[in-house]
């Protein structure tokens, strides 16, 4: 026992003369590494010298410790700083965001200090907010994403410039306007179908960034809102849900069971992701999150 408290002890002590370097700059541990200086303490205390000394000191400090403000173990060997906490606050990572999806954003965005940066998910709704975010976080973004074998490396940052920036910054408003986690989709329409629609119209496209962007509707926009619904039922004159409706019950089309059934409902339909939020006190979190917990 004796022999191995010995070398627990010279290793620990290079280990922190390791720490210390030159400049003798107090360094920060990890609660893990505290733990086990407590138990190499504890194997010390039963020697005798310099290796006693220094256990009873360190013990002394570890039983007055705080328990939030970090202190300062002083030793024979080095100087160095602990935190009870086993992490260190970020306040630019702070939010109240229930979904993992948008505290992932904010994570790839903390990390723009970085030149490539790896995101790994296999869900849709990130692989989203990674397309649209891609133009604003300067880091080059890639996606890994699929299960156990099935895994693919995507470049966000090449399919940003295929699809445009005008269609990357549609795509949050799409992706719920067409159905995720939080609303339903157009039945009978896949998002294939509905992008080929409303993706090649620049109105749509608009109406789209601003759903995606935006937090509150007014009269015009509920307007617009259902004109794109229109188009995508392929009545590009009419504007009106209802009557949209009314004409297919009127000409007994089989699209009418695909249609809301009144602009009332529509309209909440729409409006769910939105009311849905969960801000809380988080009034100093980027922008950046804020637009993104619109798919939670």
């Amino acid at each position: 026992m004796e022999d191995e408290s010995v070398g627990s002890f010279t290793a620990l002590s290079s280990c922190l003369i390791h720490f210390r370097g030159k400049t003798g700059d107090l360094c920060k541990l990890t609660c893990h590494t505290l733990v086990k200086i407590k138990e190499y303490c504890e194997k010390w205390i039963n020697l005798d010298g310099e290796p006693k000394e220094i256990a009873e000191k360190i013990i002394d400090v570890v039983r007055s410790w705080p328990d939030n403000e970090p202190d300062v173990l002083p030793t024979e060997a080095a100087d160095f700083r602990y935190h009870k906490e086993c992490y260190v606050r970020v306040p630019e990572l702070a939010c109240d965001h229930e979904e993992a999806d948008t505290r992932m954003l904010l994570h790839a965005s903390h990390a723009t200090r970085y030149i490539n940066v790896l995101v790994r998910s296999p869900d849709t709704d990130v692989f989203v907010l990674l397309l649209h975010f891609s133009l604003t976080i300067s880091a080059k973004l890639y996606f890994l994403t699929g299960v156990k074998d099935c895994t693919r490396i995507l470049d966000m940052e090449y399919i940003a410039q295929q699809l445009g920036a005008e269609k990357c910054k549609a795509l949050i408003g799409f992706h719920f306007f067409t159905g995720c986690d939080s609303t339903s989709s157009f039945y009978g329409y896949s998002k294939v179908f509905s992008w080929n629609i409303l993706l090649h119209d620049p109105t749509s496209v608009a109406t789209l960034t601003s759903l995606g962007t935006e937090f509150s509707f007014d009269e015009q926009f509920e307007k617009e809102i259902e004109a794109t619904v229109c188009k995508l039922y392929k009545a590009k004159s009419e504007t009106s849900v209802n009557v949209l409706r009314y004409n297919m019950f009127r000409l007994a089309n089989f699209l009418i069971l695909l249609c809301h059934q009144t602009k009332i409902a529509f309209l909440n339909m729409s409006k769910e992701p939105i009311t849905k939020q969960q801000f809380g006190s988080d009034l100093h979190a980027p922008v950046l999150m804020l637009q993104a917990q619109l798919i939670t």
